[in-house]
């Protein structure tokens, strides 16, 4: 049995959930968390625009790419930037 949380922590055991719940309820399109967040969803298009014809891309990234000479430097330019 997991031990006794104090009152007020409580509350922020839902919170995650609720979050969770929240972000699940909107189509992954739809989703505009901070001008931030958008600002690196549209540098993530234009720099990797093949992640993007083929979604599939996004769920398992190729490794061999990140390692090869010509991803490594895609990608250290887009972490620089």
């Amino acid at each position: 049995m997991p031990p006794e949380l104090p009152r007020y922590a409580l509350p922020t055991r839902f919170c995650p959930q609720t979050y969770w719940n929240l972000i699940e309820s909107i189509p992954p399109e739809k989703i505009r968390l901070t001008r931030l967040d958008h600002e690196i969803w549209e540098h993530m298009t234009r720099d990797f625009p093949e992640y993007f014809e083929d979604p599939k891309k996004l769920e398992i990234l190729d490794e061999d790419f990140m390692k090869d000479v010509k991803g490594k430097e895609r990608w250290r330019k887009f972490i620089q930037v």
